[in-house]
């Protein structure tokens, strides 16, 4: 079946109450869009956005506001974060360091713009005076999927505790960078409409800044004050929609508080439903006036205006209704744009389904990484797991699409979710709805790394896995599972002190040639070490927590069938496999037995060991993670940053 875009003027009973479903098919499929309009959206998570000028190329770089050059970083099989390629080192070269203000913004280095509009006097008398044009093309390269998007993929898996302690591991929250990120942004705003009315081009870079970082309130000012106060509104076009819907159907989502609140149970749905929601619950309301409502109030206005949507459009709109349980909607958004009909999917084989609307390649209907990624995501976080795998699974062969690995880990997510063991307590709170038999995670996980998928599982995927088999008393495959994870782990460790050490001798030898107060802003050689060095020793050490609790977790669980055999496990299983693990765990570790208490002394003197290299190396990173990552600009700035850390070792040597 051939398809052509949707017409939206048939949707305008989206948005009433009565209905989940949008209208059938033919109410859609009447025009195409002109060939010069059309577009592929890539998938969610990383992405390159669609840019408003032309800036750098890569959607890729570290964490944080760390980023620079693009060729360093990339999102590889296999792996739940960027990683680090290698390359020439810039040590001992020739660094340009005098760069004057055209030249960074000829450049185009994302963080250096946007350090330079906002932490030099000529930067801001650039933002509050230059053309409208020139300003909108400086702002434009200030990139948030360059910037900020890797940060999402690394975060989700660092426990709060790692932001809060201890010292020599301590990574910012990501809540923390998130927020410096819009606040930033607001200043160099504020100073700019001060003078001058905003353009269409930057507002629609605003609104794609905030659906990167997930921030509802600030999408909603831009909407509902700026855009209207500077008289745009007749401007707006389908990416500035898009951009919209998406900040707010992700509000709060990458936050650490509300990131595991995304499941769709009835307590979930009553506490959103609230008057005032408590923290974590916060991003999006339900009800009459919720999310679902609000966005298909923006579709409407989107038929009216007679713009067309696209695939980032309805996938937005599927999002929106997955977070009120709207799955009836989902089903019809997929039956109407794709002739999707899941009901009938899960009734009889595919040879007897209708074949998916065919859309060319550069149709902006064409199905990408996007929409299984989606799909992943709506059925998942509303307890349909076996229809989200079935439904990716059949998409990705219809429309001969590669199931990228950020959608793997998506399924994967939610099937340790939908699989752990639940008490009666927790069913009775609606954490048992959807509950998943063991055995789909062994499938999933066959399905994922036999071909064609050869998908390489990391730290994260097996130490996950691990806990998913210690709940239903899997111990030997437990502990498989776990010796990988630590074999890849510790086959990785040393490449943040690699880049650390690079960090220092590029930073040494830019002093030498600079005097301790000069104002210059960096090069953008010493920014791209900076990135790299802060990525990997945050990937090291969140991988370094993430084992050291799967280990001790699966130490101290009760249940394992070898523990009725009581003296075989206390006094000789237990201990042999802590002496396995020493450098993971306390210097000394104390158990009780039917007979007593257990000391085990011996671990202190092969932890010692360990630290002479491995815990070493990550005591020295995070001290120095901790002086470099944060905001420095100038040769002055960096200055200051060397001589507190070379203090801070120091006092550790003393």
């Amino acid at each position: 079946m051939r398809g052509s875009v949707p017409c939206l003027g048939g949707l305008s009973t989206f948005t009433q109450q009565s209905s989940s479903r949008i209208p059938h098919p033919k109410l859609h499929i009447l025009a195409r869009h002109p060939r010069s309009q059309s577009a592929s959206i890539p998938d969610r998570t990383p992405r390159v956005r669609q840019r408003c000028l032309q800036t750098t190329s890569s959607p890729f770089s570290l964490s944080g506001l760390f980023s620079g050059s693009t060729k360093n970083i990339d999102k590889t099989e296999g792996s739940t974060t960027p990683a680090i390629s290698t390359h020439s080192s810039v040590v001992g070269q020739h660094v340009e360091v005098n760069s004057t203000l055209e030249d960074i913004l000829e450049q185009a280095h994302p963080e250096r713009v946007f350090y330079a509009l906002l932490s030099t006097a000529e930067g801001r008398r650039f933002v509050a005076h230059a053309p409208s044009e020139d300003f909108e093309a400086a702002f434009c390269s200030i990139d948030p999927w360059y910037l900020i998007e890797p940060l999402k993929d690394i975060y989700r898996y660092i426990k709060p505790s790692l932001t809060t302690q201890p010292r020599y591991r301590w990574v910012r929250a990501i809540e923390e960078r998130l927020e410096s990120f819009a606040e930033q942004l607001k200043e160099i705003i504020e100073l700019r409409r001060d003078g001058y009315q905003l353009t269409m081009g930057v507002c629609t870079h605003l609104l794609d800044c905030a659906r990167v970082l997930g921030h509802g309130p600030m999408a909603r000012q831009i909407w509902q004050i700026m855009i209207p106060e500077d008289g745009l509104q007749q401007e707006l076009d389908v990416q500035a929609y898009n951009c919209y819907l998406e900040a707010i159907c992700w509000a709060n989502a990458f936050s650490k508080t509300e990131q595991w609140h995304l499941r769709v149970i009835p307590r979930v749905l009553a506490i959103r439903s609230s008057a005032h929601p408590p923290p974590g619950f916060s991003g999006h309301r339900v009800g009459s006036l919720g999310l679902r409502h609000e966005t298909l109030v923006y579709f409407r206005r989107m038929v009216s205006q007679k713009i067309e949507g696209n695939e980032e459009t309805f996938t937005n709109i599927m999002v929106a209704m997955a977070r009120e349980a709207d799955l009836a909607g989902v089903k019809s958004i997929l039956k109407s744009v794709y002739n999707i009909d899941v009901d009938l999917l899960l009734q009889v084989d595919e040879e007897e389904v209708e074949t998916p609307t065919f859309y060319e390649p550069d149709s902006p209907l064409r199905p990408t990484s996007r929409l299984l990624y989606t799909i992943a995501h709506v059925f998942g976080s509303n307890n349909e797991m076996e229809l989200a795998l079935k439904l990716v699974d059949f998409v990705s062969r219809q429309y001969d699409l590669r199931i990228p690995f950020n959608v793997w880990m998506h399924l994967f997510d939610w099937t340790f979710v939908l699989s752990r063991w639940r008490s009666r307590m927790q069913k009775s709170k609606g954490l048992g709805i959807g509950q998943l038999p063991p055995a789909i995670m062994d499938m999933l996980w066959t399905q994922m790394t036999d071909e064609p998928h050869n998908i390489k599982p990391d730290v994260v995927m097996h130490a996950y896995r691990a806990q998913a088999l210690r709940f239903h008393d899997f111990l030997r495959e437990s502990l498989e599972c776990i010796h990988l994870a630590k074999s890849l782990f510790e086959d990785g460790r040393g490449e943040a002190a690699l880049h650390g050490k690079e960090l220092l001798d590029l930073t040494d030898q830019l002093l030498e040639g600079q005097s301790a107060d000069s104002q210059h802003v960096l090069p953008a050689e010493w920014f791209n070490l900076r990135r790299q060095f802060v990525f990997s020793s945050i990937i090291e050490d969140r991988d370094l927590q993430l084992l050291i609790h799967t280990i001790r977790a699966t130490f101290t669980w009760k249940t394992w069938p070898e523990s009725g055999r009581f003296k075989e496990w206390e006094r000789r299983r237990l201990p042999n496999l802590m002496a396995d693990f020493a450098g993971y765990l306390p210097n000394s570790v104390a158990y009780r037995t039917r007979d007593g208490l257990i000391e085990m002394e011996g671990l202190r003197e092969t932890r010692l060991e360990a630290a002479k290299d491995g815990m070493a190396m990550s005591r020295l990173n995070g001290i120095l993670r901790a002086h470099m990552d944060q905001k420095i600009v100038t040769f002055a700035h960096l200055s200051a940053a060397r001589e507190n850390f070379q203090a801070e070792i120091r006092e550790n040597k003393r």
